[in-house]
């Protein structure tokens, strides 16, 4: 019997390092975005997960951002390439490693990110993250 795929882990950082000896860093994790201008896009971000799944080969998957209120949504198409099965899963885990840059949203508010695996569209939720308006520094 196939299990359903799992999101073991999903964060959201500045940066994504690789270290030698094959350690991961992610650099400035954080869930908030602090916007003066809402015309401009936000910073440079990465979305770093671990997804496991029963079966060896390839895997469609789709990263997917929304709003809370469903006005915004935005959905970036994938493979996962799952080829060693982990000693401590025993399933086969998938790095997902996204950089987003030029990415906009509308206003303030939630905005939650899942993953959707499969042919069964399997829909793993992951991290969400605030958008809230920063007020311009006065000068005096």
């Amino acid at each position: 019997m196939s299990r359903p795929p799992q999101l073991l882990r999903s964060i959201i950082c500045d940066d994504v390092r690789h270290e030698v000896g094959g350690k991961v860093s992610l650099m400035g994790v954080f869930s908030n975005f602090s916007v003066v201008n809402f015309m401009q896009p936000l910073p440079r971000f990465h979305i770093h997960a671990v997804i496991a799944v029963d079966g060896e080969g390839d895997h469609r998957v789709a990263i997917r951002i929304a709003s809370r209120e469903g006005d915004f949504k935005l959905e970036l198409p994938g493979m996962l390439y799952a080829h060693v099965r982990s000693p401590l899963t025993d399933l086969y885990e998938c790095t997902v490693m996204l950089a987003l840059e030029g990415f906009q949203v509308p206003r303030p508010g939630i905005y939650d990110i899942s993953f959707v695996v499969g042919d069964a569209n399997t829909e793993l939720r992951g991290p969400s993250f605030t958008v809230t308006t920063q007020k311009p520094p006065t000068v005096q």
